[in-house]
Formats: C-alpha cells, structure tokens, sequence
C-alpha cells in the first residue's frame, strides 16, 4: 500500500499523510509564533510599567 492510497485513508478530506503533517506544521508555528507575540508585548508593557532602577 502506497502512502498516497486515497481509499484507505483516515483524514476529513483524501489527502496525502505527508500534506496534513504540513498543515499542522504550519498552523503549530503560527500558534507559536502569535504566543511568542504576546508574550514579548506583555514583557513590553510590564518593562514600560516598571523601569529599571
């Protein structure tokens, strides 16, 4: 069996394995990235709040 065998897969749409782990890939590194986001402004705005001595 291929890894391209589009009768026997398990995924919502028929889709290659290799095309979802890209998907997810991507949609992890942009939740990572957004976090990464935050978190840098609040670090931001709790420096603004509190300069250092």
């Amino acid at each position: 069996m291929s890894k391209f065998d589009i009768g026997r897969s398990t995924t919502p749409l028929a889709l290659p394995r290799d095309y979802w782990a890209l998907v997810n890939g991507s949609i992890a590194l942009a939740l990572s990235r957004s976090t990464a986001l935050i978190l840098l402004l609040l670090l931001r705005e709790t420096i603004d709040r509190h300069p250092p001595m």
